[in-house]
C-alpha cells in the first residue's frame, strides 16, 4: 500500500512538471508602465515592454513584407491581458514611411480620473525584432 501511495505521488509530480504549457511567462509591472506613459518616460516604457517582445522575430510573408503585423497583434494582446489599467490598440502598421518603416500603437489609460492617450512608435524592420522608439 505504501508503494502505491509513493507511486501515485511520483505520477502526480511527473505529470505536473511535464505540463504542455510552453508559453513563456511574461513579466510586466503595469503600474510602472502606466506611470512611464503618463510622464513620457521612454526608457522605462522600453524596459517594461522589452519583456513582452524579446521572442517576437519577424516572419516575412507575401502579405506582410516586414514580418511584424502578427507580432504587433501579439504584443497588443500581451499588454491588454497583463495590464488591466491600460488598453492598447494598433493605430497603423508600417505607416510611417521611414527606412525601416515604423508602426504605431495607441495606449489609453487613466490618471486619477483623467483619460490619457499615448502613441508608441515602433520600428518594424524585416530583419530585426521590434524596436521601441518613442512615446508621444
Amino acid at each position: 500500500m505504501k508503494n502505491y501511495f509513493l507511486l501515485l505521488i511520483f505520477a502526480i509530480l511527473t505529470f505536473t512538471m511535464c505540463s504542455n504549457n510552453t508559453e513563456p511567462k511574461y513579466s510586466i509591472d503595469s503600474d510602472k508602465l502606466t506611470n512611464a506613459f503618463i510622464n513620457y518616460d521612454v526608457e522605462t516604457v522600453k524596459t517594461e515592454l522589452d519583456n513582452l517582445i524579446f521572442d517576437l522575430k519577424p516572419k516575412v510573408t507575401k502579405e506582410d513584407s516586414f514580418g511584424h503585423k502578427k507580432n504587433l497583434d501579439v504584443l497588443i494582446k500581451r499588454i491588454n491581458s497583463n495590464c488591466s489599467n491600460i488598453t492598447a490598440s494598433l493605430s497603423c502598421y508600417a505607416c510611417i514611411k521611414t527606412n525601416p518603416p515604423q508602426s504605431e500603437i495607441e495606449f489609453s489609460l487613466d490618471s486619477l480620473g483623467t483619460k490619457i492617450k499615448r502613441i508608441l512608435d515602433i520600428i518594424t524592420s524585416s530583419d530585426k525584432i521590434l524596436i521601441l522608439k518613442d512615446v508621444h
